[in-house]
């Protein structure tokens, strides 16, 4: 995670950077308490590691305007693997129209027909 330059956590795995939050509360007087807690977190099921939830940018759009026009183009598209488009169907066209090769080279598109380009 890049928090930006001169940040004492930026790209600091989170138990390094739990630390260095602490002992600058601390050090600043802002710290009122420091307690472990143990807890239930969520684990991956194969690794058996903690998961770690990141805040991403990201943005919404609605798609009701074309929302009838995107369930045909369903039926447009050759899938695979085939159970791709039921799923499509029954998800409601809930789906991103986007590719992201990086970040700074974003690929968006109007209707699933032109998902083609991307």
């Amino acid at each position: 995670m890049h928090l930006g330059a001169g940040d004492p956590c930026d790209d600091k795995f989170y138990a390094e950077a739990n630390d260095i939050v602490v002992d600058l509360l601390a050090k600043n007087g802002h710290l009122l308490k420091e307690e472990d807690i143990v807890h239930s977190y969520p684990h991956d099921w194969r690794t058996h590691k903690p998961v770690i939830f990141r805040a991403t940018p990201q943005w919404f759009c609605s798609i009701e305007p074309i929302r009838e026009d995107l369930l045909k183009q369903i039926h447009e598209i050759k899938w695979e693997p085939a159970w791709g488009e039921e799923k499509m169907v029954n998800m409601g066209v809930t789906c991103f129209i986007c590719k992201y090769s990086n970040i700074r080279r974003r690929k968006c598109v109007q209707s699933l027909a032109r998902a083609s380009v991307l």
